[in-house]
């Protein structure tokens, strides 16, 4: 899902700094994220990408600023809704097709 230090200017973004406002690189750094204002921009671009912004703006001097989106500001529920969609699809959905196999030939053999 999240890659770690996506995950560390989120939980800084929404827990130390207020999330509706325009988050700059200096307010992350001075808020504690233990990046470069490289490596900020190279994941804040990541980030962008995946929708966790709704506003996003470079400078030459490598510095970003951003507005988290509604997936970035409640980042923790989207990604449980992620992850019970995905185990239904993968665990719940095989387990019924199998039972309702298992009853439709235990139906046509004449065994229920």
């Amino acid at each position: 899902m999240f890659a770690y230090y996506e995950l560390v200017i989120l939980r800084t973004a929404t827990k130390r700094l207020d999330p509706d406002i325009v988050i700059t690189t200096e307010d992350l750094q001075r808020a504690g994220v233990p990046l470069s204002t490289h490596d900020i921009r190279l994941v804040c671009e990541i980030m962008n990408a995946e929708g966790l912004f709704s506003t996003y703006s470079e400078a030459l001097d490598e510095t970003v600023d951003f507005v988290l989106s509604f997936k970035g500001k409640y980042y923790k529920q989207v990604w449980h809704a992620t992850l019970k969609a995905f185990l239904l699809e993968s665990i719940a959905t095989p387990i019924v097709v199998s039972v309702l196999t298992t009853f439709i030939t235990l139906s046509i053999t004449g065994l229920l």
